[in-house]
């Protein structure tokens, strides 16, 4: 809610989990001061090509500390929309900030609560600063990167399996 009150003009985008939750979020948000209208809940899409394409209006994905977005990050990076993340101390919660390190967007990954705020704010603000971030964000896209070589991916894998794998008596 200090991210929406800090950029003005700015929308949040949900997925619905259901329609007592979905409710409750824009009471939360009346209750802060922010105009409930600015939370948009997204209902279940038919296909995941719907769900795929409404990436392409966004400008950037607000990653969650507690449990990370998982294959949701890995589809925003895929449509070239930036992820903000903060990793915590789970697996669960470090999961995007290891997709952006192997992506190359290290600059994305925010060390305290604090940090991620100041710096989803600061894009949310600077509309060039966001945009270049996009250009980045796609232009990292291609065959070779880390986060989709999944040829490289299984090739790596495989050697790490037969460097602890026990040799074979023969």
């Amino acid at each position: 809610m200090r991210i929406l009150k800090a950029v003005p003009d700015s929308i949040l985008w949900l997925r619905s989990f259901n329609f007592e939750t979905d409710e409750k979020f824009k009471e939360e948000a009346k209750k802060r001061d922010v105009n409930p209208n600015r939370i948009i809940v997204l209902p279940k899409m038919p296909t995941h090509a719907d769900f795929l394409y409404c990436f392409k209006n966004a400008d950037l994905f607000l990653d969650t500390e507690m449990y990370n977005a998982h294959s949701t990050a890995l589809e925003s990076l895929f449509c070239g929309v930036p992820l903000i993340t903060c990793p915590g101390d789970s697996y669960a919660s470090r999961v995007s900030s290891s997709m952006l390190h192997a992506f190359g967007l290290d600059e994305m990954i925010c060390k305290t609560e604090d940090e991620y705020e100041k710096k989803a704010i600061e894009l949310g603000l600077n509309t060039e600063k966001l945009n270049c971030l996009k250009a980045k964000t796609v232009s990292l896209m291609t065959q070779n990167n880390p986060l989709f070589d999944m040829k490289s991916y299984a090739r790596d894998f495989e050697k790490l399996l037969r460097q602890i794998a026990p040799a074979k008596n023969s």
